[in-house]
């Protein structure tokens, strides 16, 4: 009778099949109880081959899903941050498992030991791991590291290729991770994310590059950490600096991470390297990126069109993310060779993403040679402020090639030594150099920082926008409700919103006339100060302004007694608030890399809330 009555009986399994592979696990465990046929369906290869969960999910879902479903179907299963599983039930679920290859389990409650000890039996298929070891398994990783030396544990990654693992560095973490990548036959790429906020270099990096550079099969490392927000605090190098010694890799590589915050090495089949962080210059080797998915360039100045089009000649259909740089503003010095830039950009036709923030060339219309490039898989730019110093250069992106999702503008910093003088000047992207935004629309997200000449928002007009992130715009920018009134259009479509500067009214019942706003899912307010009478009763009064929002956010912007914080994010139990930053800075952070180092890194765990 449940056969029958079922709207998706009528359909072939196949069909069915396709259907459910895009379900969550919440959806195939309650499918299980339609029907023995419609359970059979869901258990295919084709539905079960990736599994995700979120942090959001119950407790109990792991359970109920695998022993609904087939477990050893699963290929590939996602628990990254589902740390209200469980250390048992996620053990016990993963004991079940026996066909994985790709497991990531980053941020979870089991212990790297169970972890490891599984693998030398039921997860000894794994190609694929992403893993973790934070600070508070200190003690864990030292008795760990004894227990494998002397046996009494055993683990076996003779199939492991690839590995990502985020750690909190010190030395009991450092000599386990190293052990266990010695041990690896067939590891080829190894990903290390450092969540470390106080130093650049720890001994961690040391020793993996030490490992990586003995390792004969290991042939990509990439290493990214948390400080690093954005191309504007990178060190660019100049020529006046010297380079470390010619052949010495690691010191090299050190450096990229000094200065950059991220790297990415290849060793080539004749035993060279190729890094992700690279200088084009007039001197030294050309730049190769084999192997390579992204690159960041430092434009060394003067430099020649011969040397451009030298470049531009080698393989560049890999790349998937491109950031130019330079040391100072290029004025004219780069006209000369405004074609051969063109022909450059047109040679890496794979991009996806392309960040030009912090490459300043005013008297070159870079928008104009984005608008000539065949580069048709772009979805993400970033300009700097200098690049829109007219309002006939942002319409030449409308035609262009590609179709953007996400554009960020980017000025320079208060504190920031000025580097590039049209990007101080008055005149440069000012709301009417804005003024064609609304034809670059839809966008999936649009960011505007640190453009001081910006006085209005009436270009927000007519534009479709999914998340708007706007900080450090003209004091009088937002400074009162009728020069906000633009965005009270915009609000109705806007399913997430990011308002930081001094210039923002100090009464936040300004608020109240972005509405409606049923849409938004998130607000970060970042304003001057918060009064001690609107903290009293802050959460019930944006709650009802924004009745359908999974996250709240405001803090004070003046240092005061203390500085005043509010992060509120609704959630089904308190073991995921572990895993949301509290953090202003890793919150609202506006991240512009485009490379290797992730961007929004407290922003990308609220995508499904």
């Amino acid at each position: 009778m449940a056969d029958q009555e079922c709207p998706l009986y009528s359909l072939p399994d196949d069909m069915l099949a396709r259907i459910f592979a895009l379900l969550s696990p919440e959806d195939v465990t309650a499918l299980g109880t339609v029907s023995q046929r419609i359970r059979n369906v869901a258990s295919f290869p084709e539905v079960l081959h990736y599994v995700s969960f979120h942090f959001t999910h119950r407790p109990q879902l792991l359970a109920e899903f695998l022993h609904t479903a087939t477990p050893a179907a699963i290929v590939v299963l996602d628990l990254n941050n589902c740390i209200q599983i469980d250390a048992v039930t996620m053990s016990e679920g993963l004991r079940l498992c026996v066909n994985l290859t790709d497991l990531r389990c980053i941020n979870t409650k089991i212990l790297p030991g169970t972890l490891l000890a599984l693998t030398a039996n039921e997860l000894s298929k794994l190609t694929r791991l992403e893993w973790a070891l934070f600070s508070e398994q200190r003690t864990h990783a030292e008795n760990l590291l004894e227990q494998l030396k002397n046996g009494e544990v055993t683990f076996a990654l003779e199939r492991l290729q690839h590995m990502h693992i985020e750690v909190d560095p010190n030395m009991a973490v450092a000599d386990l991770l190293v052990y266990v990548l010695q041990r690896c036959p067939v590891i080829r790429s190894v990903h290390l994310h450092e969540q470390n906020p106080i130093r650049i270099l720890s001994v961690l990096s040391h020793l993996m590059l030490d490992s990586y550079l003995e390792h004969n099969t290991w042939k990509i490392f990439s290493f990214t950490m948390s400080l690093v927000a954005s191309t504007g605090n990178m060190n660019f190098l100049t020529a006046e600096e010297p380079l470390p010694a010619e052949g010495d890799i690691k010191a090299a590589c050190l450096d990229d991470i000094a200065r950059y915050g991220n790297l990415s090495v290849a060793k080539t089949p004749h035993y060279s390297y190729i890094r992700s962080c690279a200088k084009l210059s007039n001197f030294g080797p050309l730049p190769t990126t084999d192997s390579l998915t992204q690159l960041l360039l430092i434009v060394e100045l003067p430099i020649s069109t011969a040397r451009i089009i030298e470049m531009a000649n080698r393989d560049l259909r890999e790349l998937r993310a491109l950031t130019l740089a330079n040391a100072m503003d290029a004025g004219d010095r780069l006209n000369p060779a405004k074609a051969a830039l063109g022909h450059f950009i047109s040679a890496c036709s794979g991009l996806r993403e392309l960040n030009l923030a912090s490459f300043h060339v005013s008297k070159i219309d870079c928008c104009e040679l984005l608008s000539q490039a065949v580069i048709p898989h772009l979805h993400s730019l970033s300009l700097p402020a200098c690049a829109l110093s007219k309002d006939t250069r942002l319409p030449q992106l409308v035609n262009a090639s590609f179709r953007l999702r996400v554009l960020d503008v980017r000025g320079l910093k208060l504190q920031a030594p000025l580097i590039c003088t049209a990007c101080g000047e008055g005149s440069t992207c000012t709301s009417e150099c804005l003024s064609s935004l609304r034809e670059l629309c839809p966008l999936e997200r649009l960011t505007l920082c640190g453009l001081l000449s910006v006085d209005s928002l009436d270009f927000l007009i007519n534009c479709s926008i999914t998340e708007l992130r706007l900080r450090d715009l003209g004091y009088w920018c937002m400074r009162n409700v009728p020069m906000l009134s633009p965005l009270q259009h915009l609000c109705p479509q806007l399913h997430s919103l990011t308002l930081h500067g001094d210039g923002l009214p100090e009464d936040l019942l300004f608020l109240h006339h972005l509405q409606p706003a049923k849409c938004l899912r998130r607000l970060c307010v970042s304003v001057p100060r918060v009064s001690r009478k609107q903290q009293v009763d802050l959460l019930p009064f944006l709650q009802g302004l924004f009745p359908n929002a999974n996250t709240l956010h405001v803090h004070a912007l003046t240092p005061g007694d203390p500085g005043f914080r509010f992060i509120w994010t609704r959630l089904p139990n308190d073991d995921c608030g572990l895993v949301l930053p509290s953090d202003n800075l890793e919150l609202c952070t506006m991240c512009d890399y485009t490379g290797l180092q992730k961007p929004f890194l407290g922003q990308y765990k609220y995508a499904h809330l």
